[in-house]
């Protein structure tokens, strides 16, 4: 029988080749009718006697890169349409749908870019329907190429012939392009140092790795740093002239194969690794020929693969210096200085990098929307983990429980993104860095204009962080959505939790991270909440500790480690801190001068911090003393833990729920004097809080009659004590939830003062 269906569809279905599919389908099955996109989504009309059957198929197997939230469908009257045709996007509308990530190329585009028998053979540019840039080069919705950074390179008479040929790959691909059309690479190299003979811009970069130079490239979502990963020598001038000193460097190798030379990879590392979005894994580091000033000293490498055939050409150009690959392994990192947003424009990066980089290879597509590279670990149980949420994954919504006004959620000051809301959709900006400087606010207020814009949304309500004195907080206050709705930060921290598992009832919230504005004025970092969307009660916390200096004693690990001994010891400590060399290690008048100051509470605040006690721990174990990047002390000491060592310290819980390990810390000082090697040590001070998050949590889960427990914060990125929690909590019977779509340190908390704001504002 004819029929004829209406089928409306929403999510992620411009940019990923959903209209030529339904084309082809369609066609196939002999329907007519049309197929458009909309600024909420694709509308679809088919006539014919498998109309049903066609409606079925579709809904069940949409396009690989698709994902529908959304479909309704009628059976209408017949209208006698005479063919099936993909229609002209309607204009002037406002714009409401998602856009599809930035997405490596696939193989087939990969087959071609090596083929000398294809038009685009070695064309740095090439992509089709199912790969290439999309959230970094559209400029307005719906994305057609009018309304993305193509728009100034105008199809070559075979680009269009592809264009609108529905049995062509590139069908109706907006970024198609070839040599004659599309982007171009250009060579820049203002330093003279280095000079290579007559050659394309590829074949002049691999030269120029090969002789230990340090090249900026313009990637998708913003330019990178690469050198000879296995060049010792080039990666040493990378970290001087980067101001660098220990922070683990990116690498990309050629395959997957290629990676296993230098770190282990499970099952499911493998598929992250290959999968369309291409992050950064990190992964356990094996020996290698890799040059140990890449991982800093973490343990881990973080490795991807090529991503745009830009990347690919750099490892198997045939005119390189040698026969490719050429490199086992590239450093690729962020091209920016330190605290700075990620470069997207060729004039900045040449201007603010040429005393970075010895060459630049430039193109001349434009990136709109920078974004960095995303970081993801993948945990014991095979659950992905985001360390950095950004290119590859934005601007992909998150489905939220609720609805109501649209939302503007500005995050934090560290490891900022903000998050925008629209009916039930999250979406979350790339990571944009620590707001610590005028070009960071800047890449930020210009994300948050150009995704408003984009999304069609106009924020009702603005949420922030209750810290005052933070950059973000101030932003919320002239952002014009009225009075913000203060989120506290380790609320926050929960909720993101919350908000992506769609949970609004009481949980158990353990949140354990370095830093956060406390409701009593104190700082917090070690909390165990009883939390919902609407607020929260503290059950519990790490004891107060003072941090001499205040904010010196994030950045001097060596400050925690005496306050803590002090703690530990009383008026033993000085004899503490010379039997394990620490008096020695730093002099005696730096120990007086943190003696004296641990009881003002002006230069010395209170703070519960989790965070602050692994960088105690990490200087008196003589790992870290100085953080030359947040979070070093901490990784480090992970990094040297004994996975086959058992045992733990004692630690209590006092009334009201306050952990104190003033007992662990004592056992840590014993057992440097002893010689026990630190390996035993780190891995019985990780069991010790482990064993310490376990007992309170179960005790606020008894008390309260609460069975489903959160965790989230900064501190659980690390791998050893997120995983023995999550399997010791669940051996206990509890429902245990984590970050799996944002990272659980504070680039995920704009996600959870979003979901805060939409419930709190009811009860405005």
């Amino acid at each position: 029988m004819v029929k004829r269906a209406k089928i409306t569809i929403r999510g992620t279905v411009q940019g990923v080749g959903f209209r030529p599919y339904v084309f082809k389908m369609a066609v196939g099955c002999a329907l007519k009718g049309y197929v458009a996109n909309t600024p909420t989504g694709v509308d679809i009309e088919v006539e014919g006697e498998d109309a049903g059957g066609f409606v079925d198929q579709l809904l069940k197997r949409p396009p690989a890169l698709s994902s529908i939230e959304e479909a309704s469908v009628e059976f209408l009257p017949l209208k006698g349409y005479e063919d099936f045709t993909i229609r002209k996007s309607p204009v002037n509308t406002a714009p409401s749908t998602q856009i599809a990530p930035d997405i490596s190329i696939c193989c087939d585009c990969l087959n071609e870019l090596l083929d000398p028998n294809n038009r685009r053979y070695l064309y740095p540019f090439i992509n089709c329907t199912n790969c290439g840039p999309r959230y970094s080069i559209i400029k307005a919705v719906p994305y057609d190429r009018k309304n993305t950074t193509m728009s100034g390179f105008p199809m070559c008479e075979d680009c269009r012939g592809e264009y609108v040929n529905p049995e062509d790959r590139r069908f109706h691909a907006e970024p198609i392009a070839c040599e004659k059309c599309g982007p171009a690479l250009v060579l820049d190299l203002p330093n003279r140092h280095y000079t290579v003979a007559a050659a394309t811009p590829i074949e002049s970069v691999i030269r120029l790795l090969k002789q230990g130079a340090i090249v900026g490239v313009k990637g998708i979502g913003g330019f990178h740093l690469i050198c000879d990963a296995l060049n010792g020598d080039a990666v040493k001038t990378l970290r001087k002239r980067k101001k660098r000193q220990k922070k683990p460097f990116a690498m990309m190798a050629a395959t997957v194969d290629s990676c296993r030379e230098f770190a282990h990879i499970s099952d499911k590392e493998e598929v992250m690794l290959a999968s369309p979005r291409h992050p950064i894994v990190l992964l356990k580091q094996r020996d290698s020929l890799i040059s140990p000033l890449v991982s800093g000293g973490v343990g881990y490498h973080g490795l991807m693969l090529p991503y745009t055939p830009l990347h690919y050409l750099l490892f198997y150009h045939p005119s390189g210096s040698s026969n490719p690959p050429h490199f086992k392994s590239l450093v690729v990192t962020s091209a920016n200085h330190p605290g700075d947003p990620v470069i997207t424009d060729n004039d900045e990066a040449v201007g603010k990098l040429s005393g970075v980089a010895d060459a630049f290879l430039l193109h001349n597509r434009d990136i709109y929307m920078g974004s960095d590279d995303s970081v993801v670990r993948v945990r014991q149980d095979g659950i992905p983990m985001f360390i950095r949420r950004s290119r590859g994954y934005v601007a992909e919504a998150l489905l939220i429980d609720g609805d109501g006004p649209d939302v503007a959620a500005y995050g934090g000051d560290l490891k900022n993104t903000f998050t925008l809301l629209k009916g039930n959709h999250a979406l979350l900006s790339p990571y944009h860095g620590d707001m610590e400087n005028q070009g960071t606010m800047e890449f930020f207020s210009r994300n948050l204009k150009n995704m408003s814009e984009i999304f069609g949304i106009n924020p009702a309500i603005a949420a922030c962080d209750a810290h005052p004195g933070y950059i973000t907080h101030a932003m919320a206050k002239e952002s014009g959505a009225g009075r913000p709705i203060l989120i506290q930060h380790h609320h926050a921290h929960a909720l993101s939790v919350m908000a992506e598992h769609q949970l609004t009832a009481d949980a158990v919230a353990v949140v354990l991270d370095g830093t956060g504005y406390g409701a009593d004025g104190n700082i917090w970092g070690g909390e165990f909440l009883i939390a919902n969307p609407y607020g929260f009660k503290r059950a519990g916390h790490f004891k107060y500790m003072p941090l001499p200096g205040g904010d010196k004693a994030a950045k001097e690990p060596r400050r925690m480690a005496v306050a803590y001994v002090v703690d530990a010891f009383g008026n033993g400590a000085g004899g503490a801190l010379e039997a394990i060399g620490y008096t020695a290690r730093h002099g005696g008048e730096f120990i007086d001068a943190i003696l004296k100051i641990i009881p003002v509470r002006e230069f010395s605040p209170l703070s519960s911090s989790a965070g602050r006690l692994f960088d105690a721990v990490s200087s008196i174990l003589a790992i870290v003393d100085i953080n030359t990047y947040e979070g070093q002390a901490a990784m480090e000491l992970e990094a040297v833990i004994s996975p086959e060592a058992v045992g733990s310290y004692p630690f209590r819980i006092s009334e009201g729920g306050i952990v104190d390990f003033s007992g662990a810390i004592e056992a840590v000082v014993s057992d440097v004097v002893e010689g026990i090697g630190r390996g035993k040590i780190a891995a019985c001070f990780h069991n010790t809080v482990i064993n310490a998050v376990i007992d309170l949590a179960m005790r606020v889960s008894n008390t309260a009659g609460l069975r489903d427990v959160i965790l989230s914060g900064g501190v659980f990125q690390n791998a050893y004590l997120l995983d023995n929690t999550i399997r010791r909590l669940k051996m206990l019977g509890l429902n245990v939830y984590t970050n799996e779509k944002v990272p659980c340190n504070d680039g995920g908390i704009s996600l959870g003062q979003a979901y805060a704001a939409r419930f709190m504002a009811k009860e405005r």
